[in-house]
């Protein structure tokens, strides 16, 4: 199974870093473009993608640091069930992780028809 990931926004922070100015209170279907959530420590922000299977779906990644650097990721059909699953982790923010991963340094190189494929700076 092929995983296209979605374009990389201004919130990821593989690429950009961890910045407050790109935490909103809550995702919503005008700002998950450009922003990411903090949840009990925990920075989610939403890309919209697909598979090899499904044509069309919305990932939430996951990235933690609590002792042990953690990105994960989850998929979902809509975008609304997306919002409402990264939203309703947690009521608290908690302390923004720190940055352990990124930005990158190096470049990315990807299409829909092309996984991720990382090209290193030399």
């Amino acid at each position: 199974m092929v995983n296209y990931l979605g374009w990389v926004g201004p919130q990821d922070p593989e690429h950009n870093g961890i910045r407050w100015s790109n935490i909103a209170p809550k995702l919503k279907p005008d700002n998950w473009q450009e922003k990411a959530v903090l949840r009990d420590s925990q920075y989610l922000w939403i890309t919209e993608g697909s598979t090899s299977s499904i044509k069309k779906l919305f990932w939430v990644h996951i990235y933690a640091d609590d002792g042990e650097v953690r990105i994960d990721r989850r998929h979902f059909l809509t975008l609304e069930e997306a919002i409402d699953w990264a939203n309703g982790l947690s009521d608290k923010q908690g302390k923004l992780p720190s940055l352990k991963v990124g930005p990158l340094q190096g470049w990315i190189i990807t299409t829909r028809n092309n996984p991720r494929k990382r090209k290193e700076k030399r």
